[in-house]
């Protein structure tokens, strides 16, 4: 499922409480083991592989597992320039969005994320409509949106992030990520209330 560069890095869970992140990060700067990034790996791997999956819903899991082990392989070569100042794993959040944004702008594909009850504010309508059907409708309806308002509405909705965390992932000021967030969701709104298959949800 991994290259070898990804494969000699896995660890056991018993060791992923005995060092913070910090710590191992320190200690490879100074000459640790590769088994100490290995603890990394383990900790993170299913994060950094949930947010890619949420930008590539559609997308073969092979990509988007080549996708992450690019993520840890950018850390790993990245460590000297991680800030200590800051939390890693904010840090982890903002090289997993820069890979995203990367391959959103390569492969021109665009994903869903559940803004539908918000964006409609109402249930009775809804009627009888799936839940899978809503979102494969949704996600057809902004596939057209710049890739920046897919980035800061998926840290939003689906991670749960707050203005403040995406701003410091973005580097951007709270306001600036506030300004997209309402933009990409007036822009998301238009375009469903022109559409005729959703025009009775804004009736």
């Amino acid at each position: 499922m991994y290259s070898s560069f990804f494969l000699k890095f896995k660890t056991k869970d018993s060791f992923l409480s005995l060092k913070e992140d910090k710590e191992i990060i320190f200690a490879l700067l100074n000459g640790g083991s590769p088994d100490d990034f290995g603890i990394l790996v383990k900790k993170y791997e299913k994060l950094v592989f949930r947010i890619l999956h949420k930008f590539f819903y559609f997308k073969d899991r092979s990509m988007i597992e080549d996708a992450a082990q690019e993520v840890f392989m950018t850390i790993y070569e990245k460590l000297d320039r991680y800030n200590p100042d800051y939390s890693f794993l904010n840090w982890l959040y903002t090289l997993t969005v820069n890979k995203a944004k990367k391959l959103l702008r390569k492969e021109k594909i665009k994903n869903f994320f559940p803004l539908f009850e918000e964006i409609v504010e109402t249930e009775e309508k809804k009627g009888n409509l799936e839940e899978e059907e809503i979102k494969l409708w949704l996600w057809k309806e902004i596939k057209t949106l710049p890739v920046k308002y897919q980035i800061i509405l998926v840290l939003y909705y689906t991670e749960n992030l707050s203005t403040t965390e995406i701003a410091e992932i973005m580097e951007e000021s709270e306001n600036t990520v506030k300004s997209k967030l309402k933009r990409a969701r007036e822009k998301l709104k238009i375009s469903l209330s022109e559409n005729e298959r959703w025009k009775l949800f804004f009736e």
